[in-house]
């Protein structure tokens, strides 16, 4: 995490410098949810 991240999200509870730990679990929710995400807005009424 950086300063400009912190302080753009200030009820982060992340630190300056710390690590995010991605877990494989993780990255396909994330995949999941951006093409869930995708699919909806394609569907939806113009």
């Amino acid at each position: 995490m950086d300063e400009k991240y912190l302080t753009r999200v200030p009820g982060s509870s992340a630190r300056i410098a710390q690590r995010l730990v991605l877990t494989d679990d993780v990255c396909r929710r994330a995949l999941d949810d951006a093409k869930a995400l995708c699919e909806a807005l394609v569907d939806a009424p113009r």
